[in-house]
């Protein structure tokens, strides 16, 4: 998915879908949804440049914090693997 395309009807109010940030950590532009609700949070990224995407779960209230940085993190390793070979 390379374009935005905005939530029109019912969902409009969640702002559901991707959305595009930079990441400090691997220094480069991912794609990316965050969610949660009550017991559970998750975070979704893909890195366009070198194909890679990790999901990360969590059975936890407010999860989202702590799965963003643990998809954060999975993905600097997974650059640095690749670099390696």
């Amino acid at each position: 998915m390379t374009a935005f395309v905005p939530a029109e009807g019912p969902y409009s109010a969640y702002g559901l879908g991707l959305g595009k940030v930079h990441s400090t950590r691997v220094s480069e532009d991912l794609w990316g949804a965050v969610g949660s609700f009550p017991g559970f949070g998750g975070t979704l990224a893909h890195l366009p440049s070198k194909g890679i995407t990790v999901v990360v779960l969590a059975n936890q209230d407010d999860a989202t914090r702590l799965t963003a940085d643990l998809a954060e993190r999975l993905l600097d390793q997974a650059t640095v693997a690749s670099k390696a070979g």
